[in-house]
């Protein structure tokens, strides 16, 4: 029987994060995808925007590490471990963030277990209540939509790929505002 494993969406923010410092936790979630312990999903419009991001000449003059050459394998690679699909023939309406859109639409395509981001619209649909959030949940009952955290400390990564999410992450941080849908993803960077 075939070894099932998390299917992620990565948003652009989390890959940028991701290839600045590969010991943070975007970073070990690369890591996790060059291994195959999770399937990162891409298409077209995603991979697009993974290229004019990275190759943003303010980008690239303020983090020189961003250069042509790693750009290019890092897409290379994505692609390589990843799953390419076509998403032509389905659509989500996202009104908070029509960019944004491309994002949804892959993760229901490729039948997401994670749609990872430090996008606020997209940590809000989880739970929202407006129209979008609740075609959102009924169309990916399933899928998790869970936030980068900036922290780079080993414990930070050690959650979603194990199948366990760390649903206290607002006491962890001492949250003290209304509960937020903020989710860590660590368990998907190191199970074995």
């Amino acid at each position: 029987m075939p070894v099932l494993r998390e299917r992620v969406v990565l948003d652009t923010n989390i890959l940028v994060r991701g290839l600045l410092d590969r010991r943070c936790d975007s970073g070990r979630i690369l890591s996790a995808c060059e291994s195959r312990r999770i399937v990162p999903l891409l298409n077209k419009a995603l991979l697009s925007e993974y290229r004019t991001i990275l190759g943003d000449k303010d980008l690239v003059a303020r983090y020189p590490q961003l250069n042509a050459a790693t750009v290019k394998t890092a897409i290379e690679r994505l692609m390589y471990f990843g799953d390419v699909s076509s998403t032509a023939h389905v659509r989500f309406d996202f009104e908070r963030d029509k960019e944004d859109e491309k994002l949804i639409v892959l993760a229901i395509v490729g039948r997401a277990s994670h749609l990872i981001t430090t996008d606020t619209d997209l940590l809000d649909i989880q739970h929202g209540h407006d129209g979008a959030a609740t075609r959102f949940r009924r169309r990916l009952p399933m899928t998790l939509v869970l936030v980068h955290t900036s922290s780079c400390r080993a414990t930070d990564a050690d959650w979603v790929l194990n199948g366990r999410v760390n649903r206290d992450f607002d006491d962890r941080i001492g949250w003290q505002a209304e509960p937020l849908p903020f989710l860590m993803f660590e368990s998907l960077v190191d199970s074995p």
